[in-house]
């Protein structure tokens, strides 16, 4: 009768798991990635903040010399 229907219908049941499954994989690769640019974001903040500091020492390092110097 319908014996044709079975496998088709099985068929169509992991297809459509899957495609939940990989549409949820999906949406959880979305988030890490948002959630790993806002991290580098933070990095490429602090690293400025670094380059900062490092960049301040050296003035201050430089004007020192020139104070013993004179």
């Amino acid at each position: 009768m319908n014996g044709d229907d079975h496998p088709e219908s099985d068929i169509e049941r992991k297809l459509s798991s899957e495609l939940r499954y990989l549409t949820l994989r999906n949406e959880n690769l979305v988030e890490d990635i948002e959630m790993l640019r806002a991290d580098l974001l933070s990095l490429q903040g602090r690293v400025t903040e670094i380059r900062e500091d490092i960049a301040i020492e050296d003035g201050l390092e430089r004007r020192l010399r020139q104070l013993v110097s004179e």
